[in-house]
């Protein structure tokens, strides 16, 4: 395109007004009384062109100044979007289980969590590198204000306490004394600026108590009985153990007998791992041994697994 066509034609446009502007002086000046007049006249009109111009100049500055800040805010948007995503990448990448959100409605790494009423419940939560002095909480629902049970800056509340081990970048909140309603979904958060990072959990409340169909078992004084509990294959390499009562929540602690303690007093244990059973065997029993008994196999991650049976001891056996 042919631009000096243009630009001769702005000239002669310019030429013109500037022409015109002239004729009008002369014309002002031809009109005046006295020269002294006709001087401040020109004197005045140049004033007037120059003020123009000055304000033209400032518009324009003006102007420049808004397009420069315009252009960078955008591009410090820009800049913020791509340091965002680099950092949630990095953070995906180093903690699987947490996920950015603005609203809590989901995450990745589902945690469960179960315990028993009127028990406690422990959560666990990784979180990542940087993130040791940052605050971090427990919350359910939507995690508003009215949703945060417990943040490490409190500590303590109610029934809820929390820690934060900053080594293992892992912090651990427990809720105790606990009841079916406490079943239900929950969010370990990091307060940071912008979105926090959240980790979803699932907690089970169970009842502590077992179980719904019990065994029974006949015995006699002084003689011995035993006791059959099978397993799944899954728990094949699990600990296994019994004691006596109907309460899950104690019966690892208070067990009689384990898989890794097979004699403990009148009180044995056999595994068959072919036909997954182990066998408790209870010698020289008296009045005293009757009573309520859990068959236990630890699982590595959830609640124990538990069967039941009932033993009868009675008098002497009759030989008659």
């Amino acid at each position: 395109m042919d631009h000096s066509h243009k630009i001769s034609t702005a000239g002669q446009t310019d030429s013109a007004i500037g022409g015109g502007l002239e004729e009008d002086l002369v014309m002002e000046c031809s009109l005046s009384t006295a020269d002294q007049d006709c001087g401040t006249s020109r004197i005045t009109s140049h004033t007037n062109l120059y003020a123009a111009l000055i304000r033209t100049v400032v518009v324009l500055l003006f102007l420049t100044l808004a397009l420069v800040i315009l252009l960078k805010d955008k591009c410090h948007k820009v800049l913020g979007i791509y340091i965002n995503r680099t950092t949630q990448t990095a953070e995906a990448e180093e903690v699987k289980s947490e996920v950015v959100l603005s609203h809590v409605t989901s995450a990745a790494g589902l945690i469960h969590v179960s315990g028993y009423e009127g028990r406690e419940a422990k959560v666990s939560c990784r979180y990542g590198k940087g993130y040791e002095s940052y605050e971090k909480y427990l919350c359910r629902n939507d995690c508003g204000d009215d949703d945060v049970l417990i943040t490490t800056t409190i500590g303590k509340r109610s029934r809820y306490s929390i820690s934060d081990d900053k080594n293992s970048r892992v912090f651990t909140t427990i809720i105790s004394d606990l009841s079916s309603t406490d079943a239900g979904k929950y969010w370990c958060g990091v307060t940071r600026t912008g979105k926090d990072i959240y980790t979803e959990v699932k907690l089970d409340v169970k009842p502590d108590h077992c179980c719904e169909h019990f065994t029974k078992v006949q015995g006699y004084e002084d003689s011995s009985v035993s006791i059959s509990c099978p397993y799944e294959s899954e728990d094949r390499n699990n600990l296994k153990y019994i004691c006596r009562g109907n309460k899950p929540s104690t019966c690892l602690q208070e067990a009689v007998v384990t898989s890794n303690l097979k004699q403990n007093g009148q009180f044995s244990i056999n595994e068959d791992k072919t036909s997954r059973n182990f066998t408790v065997t209870i010698r020289s029993l008296t009045q005293k041994d009757s009573g309520m008994y859990l068959c236990g196999i630890q699982r590595n991650t959830g609640l124990d697994v538990f069967s039941g049976f009932k033993l009868e001891v009675k008098g002497e056996r009759s030989w008659l």
